[in-house]
């Protein structure tokens, strides 16, 4: 990016960097791919692209409703293959969209869990010329859990679904989260131009390299991860179905149709249940009068005596963001590193500031939520070299 500024100030679409750069570290990291080079003439890997169509598609009210209610029926009653043979007979363009999607993803993760078994059963230099080296979360899966001799080992069609899995759910949810960071500091000058002296401060004084352990220290830096992720959840909303008949505790009291305070309710079982991540990430009763404000400042002093109290379950600094429990994300930690590295790298090198030509860029209530701006998914920003 650099390059594209060496002659001045410009206008990027940071939209299609978030998503290519996002990829290229889950490739990296957790299966141990180089997905996208991120040359500035190369073509972006097209996965990344059908991917963010994907899940613009399956956020619709008709996706939605199918996901819920149609699709896990039928996939209980007939084969995978039957499956496939009557998706391609419905005439619709959004079911066009998400099954071409579905079948890459399928497609690619086969034929990468495939490449990863074949390059650890030949071990030495096969492992060694791999973009990780061996040291990737798919190698470890595989090694310990597939090319074993137990009753518990995983087998191939479980493995394969991990990496369906990591593509899927960390690619999306980490560019919306990366995405949003550089518009809220494009928006706010003096929090950009004080993330840069800290980060360029300690960088100075660890000799320009800077240690995970340090990185992650840096109060400024982790005050804007967590009130980024406090305000915009990538996901703003989550859905559930209970598995037996529940009493569901309120925090706060809540008055019925017939005037009846209540403050627990009774969820029946198979009752579908729809969190939303973002209310109670806002909440004003938790976080105060300011809590629809961007203000990483409130990390930086003690949090309101309502937040200590709230009890909030969330498994990562008192926010819903990342869930809690054993389904909560299991990559918060990974994302964490990921989004420091890049705004750290990013900050020290170059100056964000908002479109004149494009001010108003929206985030329609999505599975997660992308930048669109006339109807497009695009964020159009000011970059130039800091």
């Amino acid at each position: 990016m650099r390059i594209l500024c060496a002659d001045g100030q410009r206008e990027i679409d940071m939209s299609h960097w978030g998503t290519r750069v996002s990829l290229e570290f889950v490739g990296q990291g957790a299966i141990g791919f180089q997905l996208d080079s991120l040359a500035i003439d190369s073509k972006p890997n097209l996965y990344g692209e059908d991917m963010k169509q994907g899940f613009v598609a399956l956020s619709t009210p008709a996706a939605r409703l199918a996901m819920k209610y149609f699709l896990p029926r039928i996939a209980s009653i007939h084969t995978p293959a039957f499956n496939r043979w009557l998706l391609n007979l419905v005439p619709s363009p959004l079911v066009t969209i998400v099954k071409n999607f579905v079948w890459e993803l399928d497609a690619n993760s086969r034929t990468m869990f495939q490449q990863k078994k074949e390059a650890l059963l030949k071990g030495g230099d096969a492992l060694s010329e791999q973009s990780s080296k061996g040291k990737d979360l798919m190698t470890a899966l595989i090694r310990e859990h597939v090319l074993v001799d137990r009753a518990d080992k995983v087998d191939e069609e479980e493995a394969t679904s991990h990496f369906r899995t990591l593509l899927f759910a960390a690619t999306d949810t980490s560019s919306s989260a990366i995405l949003r960071t550089i518009q809220l500091i494009a928006e706010h000058p003096d929090m950009q131009t004080r993330l840069r002296e800290e980060i360029i401060t300690a960088k100075a004084d660890a000799d320009g390299d800077l240690s995970y352990e340090k990185l992650l220290a840096l109060p400024l830096l982790d005050a804007v991860y967590r009130e980024t992720l406090r305000l915009y959840p990538p996901a703003s909303y989550i859905d559930r179905v209970a598995h037996e008949d529940v009493v569901l505790p309120l925090a706060f009291p809540i008055t019925g149709v017939d005037g009846t305070q209540m403050s627990e309710l009774v969820v029946p079982k198979g009752t579908a249940i729809t969190m939303s991540l973002v209310g109670v990430n806002r909440s004003t009763a938790i976080w105060g009068p300011d809590a629809l404000e961007w203000d990483p400042d409130r990390w930086l002093a003690p949090l309101p005596e309502t937040v200590k109290s709230s009890k909030m379950p969330g498994i990562y600094s008192t926010i819903m963001t990342f869930l809690d429990g054993k389904r909560h994300c299991l990559g918060y930690r990974y994302v964490q590193m990921e989004l420091k590295i890049l705004i750290s790298e990013m900050v020290c090198t170059l100056a964000f500031a908002p479109s004149e030509k494009h001010a108003k860029i929206e985030w329609p209530m999505g599975l997660t939520l992308s930048p669109f701006v006339d109807g497009k998914m695009s964020m159009p920003l000011k970059v130039s070299l800091a």
